[in-house]
């Protein structure tokens, strides 16, 4: 009851009444962790509170320490405090545990790229893309190739971007039927 209450005022519009329905509920059932993944949400997306995001993100990690998705959640809550040492051990973790991670591998590669190992980004980025190009991810390809290309042309490899730009900006053509913009087609 108190996490649903939580949220009925989440989608009020009033999180900070929201946060110790949200707590109670996982004060009640030591088991649970919904309660706990909604704190962490609020406390990241709503207030921006990081260390709060943590604090929630280890409570969650504690009840399951084999889920990777609390492992992930907790890597960028650190990530976001700044402490990138950390984060960073944790999300080689889990993508050593579960390679085509929807959020770790991504992440482990944009915090990479973060902490300037424009190599070892490279080498995350261009998997995610592949993943991605292969059906095997679910993401925005034209936003996995910029990524990769901007680690690229920080690593050096500037031919490379270039060519890969090139041939997405060939594949986005060549799907383009000569009707307009999705915007232009539901403005008619």
């Amino acid at each position: 009851a108190h996490n649903n209450r939580g949220h009925i005022l989440l989608a009020l519009g009033r999180a900070r009444e929201a946060l110790p329905m949200f707590e109670r509920a996982a004060e009640l059932d030591l088991t649970t962790t919904p309660p706990l993944i909604s704190l962490y949400f609020v406390h990241l997306d709503d207030f921006r509170d990081a260390s709060k995001a943590t604090e929630a993100a280890r409570r969650l990690v504690e009840r399951a320490p084999q889920n990777v998705s609390f492992r992930v959640m907790l890597a960028w809550s650190l990530a976001a405090e700044g402490v990138l040492d950390e984060a960073l051990e944790l999300m080689r973790a889990a993508v050593d545990e579960d390679p085509h991670h929807a959020y770790a591998l991504p992440n482990l590669a944009h915090l990479l790229y973060a902490s300037g190992a424009d190599d070892e980004a490279v080498i995350h980025y261009r998997t995610v893309y592949d993943l991605i190009v292969d059906g095997k991810l679910q993401g925005d390809r034209w936003a996995a190739a910029r990524n990769l290309a901007v680690a690229l042309v920080s690593a050096g490899a500037s031919d490379e971007a270039r060519q890969l730009a090139e041939s997405e900006a060939l594949i986005i053509l060549e799907h383009m039927d000569g009707s307009g913009s999705d915007a232009e087609r539901h403005l008619e």
